[in-house]
């Protein structure tokens, strides 16, 4: 559980000093300072989405593996996650 809690820490600083920096390149005008923000935000969302592809795309496997049952609590809430998301696909 402490793992996932320094985890989220890690991800939640990042992201703070990402719209730092979105902030002063906004602020001051800079070209480069916005476009490496766009970037990094991009890159960002891109990853999101290809995890939330290949956890829908390949649920099956993972609930057939016997190690499903043995997992850790974020294993657990992720699977949870894809199991919601693909309820909501189906039923729209």
């Amino acid at each position: 559980m402490t793992n996932i809690s320094y985890a989220l820490i890690g991800v939640g600083a990042f992201l703070m000093l990402m719209t730092f920096m979105g902030c002063c390149g906004a602020i001051h005008e800079s070209k480069c300072m916005l476009l490496s923000f766009f970037v990094i935000v991009l890159i960002i969302f891109l990853m999101e989405e290809a995890v939330a592809i290949v956890l829908i795309a390949y649920q099956s496997l993972v609930e057939a593996d016997p190690l499903y049952h043995n997992k850790s609590i974020f294993e657990m809430l992720l699977s949870k996650l894809c199991r919601v998301v693909y309820d909501t696909r189906g039923r729209s």
